[in-house]
């Protein structure tokens, strides 16, 4: 019979490996949005399927940004550092089972702008989770 420390080694060489949390969310899905006014806006969308909180990245191209343009992101989550979706590796968020997220974007220049919108998670080896465009013409 074993005793003692010699016991806890023993067991310890056969305890298997920790299985990793899951960090793949459930499918989402922003249907790109057009619009003959000076806003769009997404639905809400609810990150469901994740164990332990994980890092999406959210980032916006489509040419430079003027003045009367502007981008929004509508979260429950918790955003990390400090930056803009449109700037060069757009901006990272915190999520956590149950939070949302939701776009919006507006042009008071008259002009149609349409704007490329890359969703990845980035704690899953930058996977991409969705792509949609948002076109906003008040000319429309």
């Amino acid at each position: 019979m074993f005793s003692g420390s010699l016991y806890r080694a023993c067991i310890s060489k056969n305890v298997e490996p920790p299985i990793p949390l899951d960090t793949t969310p459930d499918a989402v899905n922003w249907p790109s949005v057009t619009t003959g006014d000076v806003y769009a806006s997404t639905a809400s969308q609810t990150i469901t399927g994740i164990e332990t909180d994980i890092t999406i990245n959210i980032f916006v191209t489509g040419g430079n940004y003027g003045a009367g343009e502007g981008f929004g992101v509508i979260t429950s989550a918790t955003k990390v550092g400090s930056g803009e979706p449109w700037q060069s590796g757009g901006v990272n968020y915190t999520f956590s089972a149950n939070d949302t997220l939701s776009f919006e974007y507006y042009v008071f220049t008259g002009v149609e702008k349409t704007r490329t919108v890359t969703v990845t998670n980035a704690s899953d080896g930058d996977t991409v989770l969705d792509t949609f465009t948002m076109t906003v013409n008040e000319a429309i």
